[in-house]
């Protein structure tokens, strides 16, 4: 036995993509091909941004000269259009952050879309794992982009990828609308009598570093409340992510009512959810919606 056959049976050689890599890679695949894109691994970032010459430092340029990107997706003609990281559990190390630091920089110098995604963004609600959502709401508004400016759609419409009712490739309608089905539960179980609420009320703020913080509730009796929080860090990439964070909000609630009602779960008391709604106060608020039930909340938000 010699050769790379050896090498790759001994063990010696190792795989491009870890597991849970090679699943994002696979995502990234099934999401971006339809639109006619590519998706490149492990790509090294000199390859990918126009360092020489550029003006960067030399610590920025030795750091691209080095690193790579986990995943480039590029158009028709191999032309970059935005890149994805997979940050696993050590990117909480103090030396990872600053090269993750590093990285998001050099993105942002040459105007390179950097789309940050943890193993949570590959649960799938309804017709989407949250990586795919957000990859489809990006190729969809360069799509409706492209059909405004053509005169397609009118000027002043304004992109709602939860109005979306069917895609090319099939599915169910409203694909985009993640928490459809747990809305619809939620009201028949109003009609039904379970709970008080027809849908969740919330409050999604922002902290000082752009993250989204989501604060949802819905009544089962009068003093016993679901309470669900939800979140997303901030990107820097070109999708809102504040319908997102409704989105998977909802589903949760609908998951804790599930659970309430089953017995598996204990349901949380007015003044617990008035104290969370206190801390959210502190926040900037992004939205808000609320029917008059539970605790009040003005929906002025922080400073």
């Amino acid at each position: 036995m010699t050769g790379t056959t050896g090498a790759r049976e001994g063990g010696r050689l190792k795989p491009v993509l870890n597991r849970t890599e090679a699943v994002v890679h696979d995502r990234l695949i099934k999401t971006c091909e339809p639109h006619g894109s590519s998706v490149y691994p492990k790509m090294r970032v000199a390859d990918v941004l126009p360092i020489t010459a550029s003006g960067i430092e030399d610590v920025e340029y030795s750091y691209a000269l080095k690193s790579h990107f986990d995943f480039l997706v590029v158009d028709g003609r191999d032309i970059p259009l935005f890149a994805v990281e997979f940050d696993g559990p050590l990117h909480g190390d103090a030396k990872q952050v600053a090269r993750d630091a590093m990285k998001d920089r050099l993105c942002k110098t040459f105007d390179l879309p950097l789309l940050r995604v943890k193993e949570a963004h590959l649960e799938v609600y309804r017709t989407y794992d949250l990586l795919s959502w957000i990859v489809e709401q990006w190729f969809l508004r360069e799509a409706f982009d492209e059909a405004q400016q053509r005169g397609h759609i009118p000027y002043d419409e304004d992109f709602d990828p939860l109005a979306i009712v069917s895609m090319e490739s099939g599915g169910p309608r409203f694909p985009m609308w993640l928490s459809l089905d747990a809305q619809l539960a939620l009201q028949r179980l109003r009609t039904e009598g379970k709970v008080i609420d027809r849908v969740p009320s919330f409050t999604v703020s922002t902290d000082d570093r752009g993250a989204y913080h989501g604060l949802f509730w819905l009544r089962v009796t009068p003093s016993k409340l679901v309470v669900v929080t939800t979140g997303a860090r901030a990107q820097a990439f070109p999708v809102s992510l504040l319908e997102l964070v409704e989105q998977v909000g909802i589903i949760k609630v609908h998951d804790g009512v599930q659970q309430v009602l089953a017995g598996h779960r204990k349901a949380k008391a007015p003044q617990d959810l008035e104290q969370l709604l206190q801390r959210h106060k502190r926040l900037k608020l992004a939205c808000a919606f609320g029917h008059g039930s539970g605790p009040p909340f003005d929906g002025s938000g922080g400073a």
